[in-house]
């Protein structure tokens, strides 16, 4: 009786050490949990550093739609290029350029029944601000493409004001005023009072100091 039951307990214990793991596989298994670890975290790293660059464009994008508003509202209120603007935790830099808009019609004759000049259509101007990340939160000094950054243009007619406060502001200052008028009109801003006069003792042009006779004149 004793030896069938040995046999059936060393067949038991023979089958159950039989299911355990090996060592290569116990290497292998840890091996795999490294390598899916290593991917997780990298597609985490990965989603983080898209994340900061999204919060940096769109910093940017904002910063631009606030200077694109204040230049259409007065554009001698807009901070120094030089100086970098801060947003949130980042720090950016800028520019704006202007150019002007050549606008040729489809139908001339439709412009002209229209009583609208040339004039009147040479006076629309670009106007593209650009704002990019800049070199004290790792980004670049000058413009890069590879930098995150946004850039917006709009088309503008100086003399088509945006709202009543744009005209208090312009009614008020009468260097606005008379940029205003000139590009209504289309001639040069007049000067100033006190500007384009010659320096004391000095007499305007074509013209001779008291008691003098002009130059090549009659004596």
């Amino acid at each position: 009786m004793s030896g069938p039951r040995v046999t059936t307990r060393s067949r038991v214990l023979r089958r159950a050490w039989r299911r355990g793991l090996t060592f290569l596989e116990v290497v292998l298994s840890v091996v795999l949990l490294v390598v899916v670890t290593a991917m997780v975290m990298q597609a985490i790293n990965s989603m983080l550093a898209a994340q900061v660059i999204h919060r940096q464009r769109l910093g940017a994008a904002e910063l631009a739609n606030r200077l694109t508003l204040q230049y259409l509202d007065d554009k001698r209120s807009m901070p120094a290029q030089g100086l970098p603007l801060v947003y949130g935790r980042d720090r950016y830099r800028w520019e704006h350029v202007e150019r002007p808009v050549t606008i040729t019609p489809a139908k001339p004759e439709a412009v002209q029944s229209r009583n609208t000049t040339t004039q009147t259509l040479n006076r629309i101007i670009a106007v593209t601000v650009r704002v990019w990340l800049g070199e004290e939160s790792g980004g670049s000094y000058a413009y890069d493409a590879a930098v995150p950054g946004y850039v917006l243009s709009r088309v503008v007619n100086p003399v088509a004001l945006r709202n009543p406060d744009s005209i208090d502001k312009m009614l008020k200052n009468p260097e606005a005023y008379r940029e205003f008028l000139a590009a209504l009109t289309g001639n040069a801003p007049m000067p100033a009072a006190g500007e384009g006069k010659p320096p004391e003792g000095q007499a305007p042009q074509g013209r001779s100091p008291r008691g003098q006779a002009p130059k090549g004149g009659a004596k």
